[in-house]
């Protein structure tokens, strides 16, 4: 049987690890589409497959593409993060806070800096903080409570 290969004619399966290439990534237009619509609406996106099935590449492709089609929210950004670097909720929200231009803020001046901007943040790996002991209740809670705040804001 002979290779597969995409619309632009080359073969994506010779790629290892995350697809960040736009003309190797196809597919996907249903999950998409799907992921697109509930971001449009300000609502989390949980993406749930066994190993090795491309979700580290369809979140790349998000992170990449979301400014362009979420462009009803001018001040979008999105970012990609790999939680299997993150050893802690406090690293977490220092490496949130750098990424936001707020180091050294409090959790309320975080807060007021996400109230200013729509922001996609694609979480990789992000099961790994479900059995990580430095991941408290704590930790879940405020992230939860900064995705409040982001669904609060809707565009002008």
């Amino acid at each position: 049987m002979g290779e597969e290969m995409s619309e632009s004619g080359v073969n994506p399966f010779q790629v290892q690890g995350t697809v960040r290439d736009q003309a190797l990534f196809f597919g996907r237009k249903q999950e998409l589409q799907t992921i697109w619509g509930h971001l449009s609406k300000g609502q989390n996106v949980s993406i749930v497959a066994d190993r090795q099935r491309g979700k580290s590449s369809l979140l790349w492709h998000i992170k990449e593409n979301a400014p362009v089609v979420l462009e009803k929210f001018t001040t979008l950004e999105s970012y990609y993060l790999d939680m299997q670097i993150i050893q802690s909720g406090q690293e977490f929200f220092q490496y949130l806070a750098k990424i936001l231009n707020a180091e050294n803020t409090t959790g309320s001046e975080l807060n007021k800096v996400l109230s200013e901007k729509r922001v996609v943040l694609c979480l990789d790996e992000f099961d790994r903080t479900a059995w990580n002991k430095n991941f408290s209740a704590d930790f879940f809670s405020l992230l939860r409570g900064l995705s409040y705040l982001q669904f609060r804001k809707r565009p002008e």
